[in-house]
C-alpha cells in the first residue's frame, strides 16, 4: 500500500499509524469514541500493513518525499469526497461502560455550537447512555439541543432543546414533552448535516451550521394551521432542569433570545455554565407565549425568568410553504453577543449554502492526512476517527476575540 502525507516535513505515514495516532488523539481531546463504538466498529476489519502490499519501506518513503523545487505535490491525489467516508453514528451507542456518547448532530471542526437530536425512550432518559443526549438504541426524539460534551462520561451541556410540533397544549411543556417516535430509516447524518423524520407529527427535521451558529430548517408534511416550534430551556440531558432562565420574545414574532444555566454532572461543580442565546425565524409568527415552573401555557406574554421554563412560537402554514427556518447563536458572554456570534457564522437564511461550507470546512480537514490502499471499512475506520478527534476541543473564544474566562471575567483572547 502507497501513502503520502500532506503534513509538511512529516514522516511518511502508513496507514496503520495513522489509525493508531487517531485512537491516542481521540482520547487526548476528551474520551472520545475509543470509549465505545456500535457495531459499526466492533467489526471493523483489521488494518492492512505496507508489507503485504509488497513494497519495501524505502519505497515507500521515496514516494512520500516526492516534491518539486517550490514544494509541489508531483503525485497530485485525485479528487475525492473524503466527507462521504465519514460515518457520524459510529460510537452514537452502546450500554454500560461500552457507551460512545458521541451526539451525530452537524458541526464544523472544533466549532463552539454543536447542534443535533436529543433522544430518550419514550419519556426517559438514562444518565449512562444520554450523557451527549443522543443514544442510537432509543425510539424517541426530545428535540435538537445546541452544544455537547461529546466523548463525556457524565450528561452535561445540552442547552434550548428545540423541538417542531403541532398544537401546542400543556403537555408540550413537560420534559421531553413535544417528543416523537423516529426511525432510523429516516435519519440521515454526515459532516455538517443531519436530518430525521418525527413519526408522530410527519415534520422533516434538518439542521447545519457553522463555528457559533445553528441552522434548522422544519418542513411539515401536511399544511396545518397550527405548527408550533418549542424552546425548552430548562432542559439539560439526563438531569434535573435549570435553576435559573430567562426568555424575551420579539413583538414581531421574528426573534427570540435569553439565557438559561446549565447545571449537568460535569458543570454542577463549577456553579454551573450561563449560556446566552439569541434566535431569529425567517418568516414571522402567527402566535407566541411562554411557560413557567407551572407548566401552564401563557399566551401573548413576551418575557419570563425561572427555572423549569420555556417559549413557544404558533405558525398558521395552511396556505403556501409548509416550513420554517430557525437559526440560534450562542454566547457564554451575553445575549448580545449571542446576535454577534450569529450574524457572523449566519449572515443569512441559505441553508443549502450553509451545509455546502460545513462540508467544504470538514474535506479541507480530512484532506490532511491522504492514503492510498486498505479495505472499505479501513477507510471509512480512518476518516470517521479523524473526524471525531476534531469534534473537540470546543471553540471558546467568540467573535471579536473575546471570551469569559473561569474566573467570571471577560477577557481578550490576544489573537
Amino acid at each position: 500500500m502507497r501513502t503520502r502525507s500532506r503534513v509538511p516535513h512529516a514522516p511518511p505515514w502508513t496507514l496503520t499509524g495513522v489509525l493508531s495516532l487517531l485512537s491516542v488523539s481521540a482520547c487526548t481531546y476528551e474520551l472520545h469514541d475509543d470509549q465505545s463504538t456500535d457495531g459499526a466498529t466492533t467489526g471493523a476489519a483489521s488494518v492492512t500493513s505496507d508489507a503485504s502490499s509488497g513494497e519495501t519501506a524505502s519505497e515507500t518513503a521515496s514516494e512520500t518525499s516526492e516534491t518539486g523545487e517550490t514544494g509541489e505535490d508531483l503525485f497530485p491525489w485525485p479528487d475525492e469526497d473524503l466527507t462521504a467516508l465519514v460515518d457520524p453514528m459510529i460510537g452514537s451507542g452502546g450500554v454500560g461502560y461500552g457507551v460512545g456518547t458521541i451526539n451525530p448532530g452537524p458541526t464544523v471542526p472544533f466549532s463552539l455550537v454543536k447542534v443535533g437530536p436529543d433522544t430518550g425512550l419514550a419519556g426517559l432518559q438514562l444518565s449512562f447512555v444520554n450523557c451527549a443526549g443522543y443514544s442510537y438504541d432509543n425510539t424517541h426524539v426530545w428535540g435538537f439541543a445546541h452544544n455537547r460534551f461529546n466523548g463525556m462520561g457524565v450528561p452535561d451541556y445540552g442547552a434550548l432543546l428545540v423541538t417542531p410540533t403541532t398544537a401546542m397544549d400543556s403537555g408540550k411543556t413537560k420534559r421531553g414533552g413535544a417528543r416523537s417516535l423516529f426511525s432510523h430509516d429516516q435519519e440521515e447524518a454526515e459532516p455538517g448535516y443531519y436530518a430525521v423524520t418525527l413519526l408522530d407529527t410527519g415534520v422533516h427535521a434538518e439542521l447545519t451550521g457553522g463555528m457559533y451558529g445553528a441552522h434548522h430548517r422544519y418542513t411539515w408534511a401536511q399544511p396545518t394551521d397550527d405548527a408550533v416550534i418549542v424552546f425548552d430551556l430548562g432542559y439539560i440531558p439526563a438531569e434535573d432542569p435549570s435553576p435559573d432562565s430567562h426568555v424575551e420574545l420579539a413583538a414581531d414574532g421574528r426573534s427570540l433570545r435569553g439565557w438559561t444555566t446549565t447545571q449537568g454532572g460535569y458543570s454542577k461543580r463549577f456553579g454551573g455554565l450561563k449560556t446566552y442565546f439569541h434566535a431569529r425565524l425567517d418568516r414571522a409568527a402567527d402566535g407566541r407565549g411562554v411557560w413557567g415552573d407551572d407548566g401552564v401555557p401563557q399566551e401573548d406574554v413576551d418575557a419570563l425568568s425561572g427555572g423549569s421554563i420555556g417559549a413557544y412560537l404558533r405558525f398558521d402554514l395552511s396556505e403556501g410553504a409548509a416550513t420554517v427556518e430557525l437559526q440560534v447563536g450562542l454566547s457564554y458572554i451575553s445575549e448580545d453577543q449571542a446576535a454577534q456570534n450569529l450574524d457572523a457564522s449566519l449572515p443569512a437564511f441559505e441553508f443549502d449554502a450553509t451545509r455546502e461550507q460545513a462540508r467544504a470546512a470538514w474535506q479541507a480537514e480530512l484532506a490532511r492526512v491522504r492514503v492510498l490502499g486498505g479495505s472499505a471499512a479501513e477507510r471509512v475506520k480512518l476518516y470517521s476517527s479523524m473526524y471525531r478527534a476534531h469534534l473537540s476541543p470546543t471553540m471558546y473564544s467568540e467573535h471579536g476575540g473575546r471570551y469569559r474566562g473561569f474566573d467570571g471575567e471577560v477577557h481578550d483572547d490576544g489573537g
